[in-house]
């Protein structure tokens, strides 16, 4: 027997510890020789080993609690998206005594979020931001434990020693939450999603670079992963039919952001810079793709000028901003060519100066939506979110509409139906304003014009068929419990 050494890993540590030297090029000669220079033979050994482990335990009955229960685990990282989507599934799940409902907040490292951060704060939060998510969840009086460990791996061994027999995540996005979060780490139990953003409109932003064989927003790791992919309508099974899991996994239920704007409560912020002058309420909502390589429906980096002469131009309509938190961290970071950080500043405060404006600032949107007479959005979600406020006779939408924007896809068309399509591009973006200008103008007045009648009398409709029935949360947390069947 040879008395050489043995330079075989002994644990899974051990081939990791490896694997780093390797990459750092500190691994001498006699571990190539050992392994014939094949390190990556090792790491596919271990990662099938663990793929092997997570199947088994998925496919494993659900595992109860000593009294009997079936643990539901929500992970919340997006406060935006949690009283419409997520609160209800929760009091209904609550209400089941088959379930044991199991609430926690997780970090967040939305696109720019962490590059903003001081030194010392990106010390003590290095993969994302919880903070926040745990003070809104105290906030709202909801009972939850706090994931927020330095290295989300530590929260990922918290998550397999409470073994929860379903998790349901926010959103399909892992670039969202830090990696202990993403969809391969947590496949070893039933995933659930429903979408955060009440429907899914857009075609294919991509494929993923890193994973080409990837379709579009609803067809990531995450949901191939999923146990269950609650969806709203039928459209998302179909734009699914194509793919390997043939939307097999898809469960149309509706969705609960129907009541829970339905049944909202109108809400408007005081403005002392212009009390009793507003003839016209209009949100002003802003997405964050402004880039050209993946949604394409952001129009702030060229239009910033154009909004504040719009706004000094109709001083008898008053303006609520709502921009995608994304596109505020994007751009206080410098990420974009067109506007830098210092110019985002300077426009919000000019902004922020106009009489007839307003800044979002923690209203719930369902309630804004019911205040609000007009929404002027580049998109995305919104564009079919705004119409459930207007109930039987509808509101108006108006779309500044990118020009290489994603496809919409199935549901989308449907959707956009019931939306003034403004064309805006960076070559005409003086027009499209004043054709928004003239739209506002006219519907101050109380006149409404052909083609936005046409589109108020479809939206009704529309809502039927993108959300679905009354009832989602009810029907969603029945699909939770056949866990046990």
């Amino acid at each position: 027997m040879s008395k050489e050494k043995d330079l075989s890993p002994k644990s899974f540590g051990e081939i990791e510890k490896l694997f780093n030297q390797k990459l750092e090029e500190k691994l001498d000669a006699k571990f190539f020789q050992h392994f014939n220079g094949k390190i990556d033979d090792i790491i596919f050994a271990v990662n099938r080993n663990n793929d092997n482990l997570q199947l088994q335990m998925r496919n494993s009955p659900a595992p109860k609690t000593v009294d009997g229960k079936y643990k539901v685990m929500f992970l919340i990282h997006n406060i935006s998206s949690f009283a419409n989507v997520i609160e209800p599934l929760i009091k209904e799940a609550q209400t089941r005594p088959e379930l044991d409902v199991i609430v926690a907040s997780i970090p967040h490292c939305f696109p720019g979020e962490l590059d903003i951060l001081t030194e010392a704060e990106r010390e003590k939060t290095p993969e994302g931001i919880e903070e926040d998510v745990h003070l809104y969840l105290n906030q709202k009086g909801i009972e939850h434990i706090r994931l927020n460990d330095k290295n989300s791996r530590d929260s990922l061994w918290t998550l397999k020693i409470i073994n929860p027999a379903i998790i349901f995540k926010q959103s399909q996005w892992d670039a969202d939450v830090p990696f202990g979060f993403n969809a391969y780490n947590l496949s070893w139990t039933r995933l659930c999603i429903l979408p955060y953003s009440g429907v899914l409109i857009t075609d294919v932003p991509g494929p993923d670079p890193e994973n080409p064989a990837l379709g579009g927003v609803d067809d990531q790791l995450y949901t191939r992963e999923c146990w269950k992919f609650f969806t709203p309508n039928k459209y998302v099974k179909m734009e699914l039919k194509n793919t390997p899991l043939q939307g097999k996994n898809c469960v149309e239920t509706g969705h609960p952001i129907l009541e829970t704007i339905q049944n909202a409560k109108p809400f408007w912020p005081n403005n002392e810079k212009n009390i009793g002058k507003s003839k016209l309420k209009v949100i002003l909502s802003l997405h964050h793709s402004l880039t050209d390589d993946w949604f394409n429906f952001g129009v702030f980096h060229y239009a910033y000028k154009q909004i504040l002469k719009l706004i000094k131009d109709t001083p008898d309509v008053e303006y609520l901003l709502s921009m995608h938190p994304t596109l505020v961290s994007h751009l206080m970071a410098g990420h974009n060519k067109d506007i830098s950080s210092a110019e985002f500043k300077t426009w919000l405060s000019d902004f922020e100066n106009l009489p007839n404006t307003i800044i979002q600032n923690g209203e719930a949107y369902e309630s804004l939506f019911q205040a609000s007479d007009v929404l002027l959005t580049d998109g995305i979600s919104w564009l079919a979110q705004y119409q459930i406020a207007g109930k039987e006779k509808g509101k108006p939408i108006l779309y500044l509409e990118r020009p290489d924007h994603c496809p919409f896809n199935r549901c989308g068309e449907v959707a956009i139906q019931g939306v003034q399509r403004i064309g805006c591009s960076k070559d005409n973006v003086e027009q499209a304003f004043e054709n928004i200008k003239n739209e506002l103008l006219d519907l101050s007045q109380g006149e409404i014009s052909a083609s936005i009648q046409k589109e108020l009398q479809k939206q009704p409709k529309i809502v039927q068929d993108v959300f679905g029935k009354p009832g989602s949360a009810q029907r969603i947390v029945d699909e939770l419990v056949k866990v046990a069947i």
